[in-house]
């Protein structure tokens, strides 16, 4: 956030006041053993007046235990809505104990934030609950209702087609436009999708996607589906970025061997054919033919990689000497090796973040060769096209929800 002494009072973005200026911004419940609450609201009232000019602010109620910031327009004065704080810690425990029907967990989860009720504008309840994740720092959970949305296929390719969804979102306090999660679920807990998990500003990725998981056991969905397209964008010079999909590399140069979802129980989704939501687009996939594809790149040493080089291909062959020459890799040593040593510095080097992105062009992408008459090349090559155009996955939970 913009000023850090704000941590413990509620944060109003500029662009929600301006366009809805007649409706009071919620307020938090506090801490009754945080004795910096009364300096915090300060602070916060004049941050508020700062962004928002022409707009009368006010502290009413009050007291050690609840805080609240109204917002005044002309005469009018909406009422407030107490909206509930956890620590990132307590929810996660609470998340935990859920227990009984996918409708019962779903209410549980509900009871830990704060409802909106529906209105004549708005038919729908929402929920709430802000999250402490480190001091200073708050996720916003967010809990509605609404049509269906995916990243991976239409409606009802993979599962029923129902009436409406539960959409859980988490955004983070001062970008409640663009969310760092977004989970769908039906009602009766049968099927979901992790449609979007990104990191934030002072949330990494991998802290995210352990919250959905835990929202995913937590509910007992019986099967959640997801797209895999996420990346890591490696930063190269100045604003240059290599956004290299990482359900390519992962599964060579890691240890284990797995995706980035595939380490949280995630499996490639067995199908023939069928729909992707980009239109245009289909998907095929053979698990069995995904875990050969990747023993077969992973094992592949160096030495025969270059016996399968077509001789026209100088340039693989001249980075393929580069690279083992900088990070001293042998020709017995086997692909999975040789990509594991150059990204396990990618973090620390720029120059091992531009090895790294050459050993993914040259050898972790298919590359176009419709000449060279090495069977074996071929086969590399089919490989690692497998390995990459295996997107969809799905999680089974074994999780009981039976009352």
């Amino acid at each position: 956030m913009a000023n850090n002494t704000m941590a413990n009072s509620e944060i109003i973005q500029p662009a929600t006041i301006r366009s809805t200026p007649s409706v009071s911004n919620v307020r938090k419940r506090r801490d009754p053993e945080d004795s910096s609450w009364q300096q915090a609201e300060d602070l916060a009232l004049e941050r508020l007046e700062s962004i928002a000019p022409g707009i009368k602010i006010s502290r009413a109620g009050g007291g050690r235990e609840v805080t609240r910031i109204v917002l005044h327009t002309g005469t009018r004065v909406a009422s407030t809505l107490d909206v509930k704080v956890k620590t990132l810690e307590k929810f996660q425990a609470k998340l935990a104990s859920a227990v009984g029907t996918a409708e019962r967990r779903l209410t549980y989860l509900k009871g830990l934030c704060t409802t909106f009720p529906a209105t004549a504008s708005n038919p729908l309840s929402k929920s709430q609950l802000w999250i402490e994740h480190e001091d200073e720092h708050y996720l916003s959970l967010m809990i509605d209702e609404g049509e269906y949305e995916s990243n991976a296929v239409p409606e009802g390719v993979l599962h029923a087609a129902r009436d409406s969804y539960i959409h859980i979102k988490i955004f983070e306090e001062e970008k409640l436009d663009s969310p760092l999660l977004h989970l769908r679920v039906d009602r009766l807990g049968e099927s979901g999708e992790i449609i979007y998990v990104k990191s934030g500003e002072h949330i990494a990725g991998g802290k995210i996607k352990q919250i959905g998981m835990e929202l995913v056991r937590s509910l007992g969905i019986g099967t959640v589906y997801l797209n895999d397209d996420a990346k890591d964008p490696l930063p190269l010079n100045g604003t240059r970025k290599a956004d290299l999909l990482m359900r390519a590399y992962l599964p060579i140069v890691s240890e284990s061997g797995v995706t980035w979802y595939e380490k949280d129980g995630f499996k490639p989704v067995a199908c023939q054919n069928i729909q992707s939501i980009s239109e245009g687009e289909r998907i095929t996939q053979n698990p069995e033919e995904y875990i050969a594809a990747v023993e077969k790149v992973r094992t592949t040493t160096l030495s025969r990689l270059k016996e399968m080089f077509p001789t026209r291909d100088r340039t693989s062959r001249t980075h393929l000497q580069t690279l083992q020459r900088k990070y001293s890799i042998a020709d017995d040593q086997t692909v999975h090796e040789f990509g594991k040593v150059i990204f396990a510095q990618v973090r620390t080097s720029l120059d091992a973040r531009k090895d790294f992105a050459l050993f993914y062009r040259y050898f972790l992408m298919t590359r176009i060769l419709p000449h060279t008459t090495k069977a074996e090349y071929k086969t590399y090559n089919n490989a690692v096209d497998c390995i990459r155009m295996h997107c969809l996955w799905k999680f089974e939970n074994e999780q009981e929800t039976v009352a």
